[in-house]
């Protein structure tokens, strides 16, 4: 099946899927704003990981992840997982219980995996870090 892409005002790239029995001639008239340019692709040209679906771009027919959107993205996941780890962790000594993870290697963690995105070269690096900090500390 085809998908209609185009850029939308806000940046983000709309992917849009025809209904059966729609052509993305139809789409591309009645749901494309006037004066945009879209796209019919293959569905094999919309990526599945939607991990930077945010920091999409589209280049032509191709989609494209914004590598300092990757970062900002990965950024605020990472610290999103932080604060929850650090408030089980401050629950956990209140409590008297087994400790997952001390504050301060959450914080030390948390601080190096920000530098290392911050330096990251391509996206790939981005997710690989991003992702390697969640499930350690998830």
């Amino acid at each position: 099946m085809s998908k209609v892409l185009y850029a939308q005002s806000n940046g983000t790239v709309a992917v849009v899927t025809p209904a059966t029995g729609v052509s993305t001639a139809t789409i591309q008239s009645k749901v494309v704003p006037s004066g945009t340019a879209s796209v019919v692709v293959a569905d094999s040209i919309v990526p599945v990981d939607r991990t930077f679906r945010d920091a999409w771009e589209l280049s032509g027919s191709t989609i494209t992840v914004d590598l300092v959107k990757a970062k900002a993205i990965a950024t605020a996941n990472i610290r999103e997982t932080a604060v929850a780890a650090a408030k089980i962790s401050a629950n956990q000594t209140a409590l008297s219980e087994t400790v997952t993870h001390v504050l301060a290697t959450i914080y030390s963690a948390h601080g190096t995996a920000k530098a290392a995105i911050a330096g990251a070269a391509n996206v790939a690096t981005v997710k690989t870090l991003m992702d390697t900090f969640i499930n350690t500390y998830s």
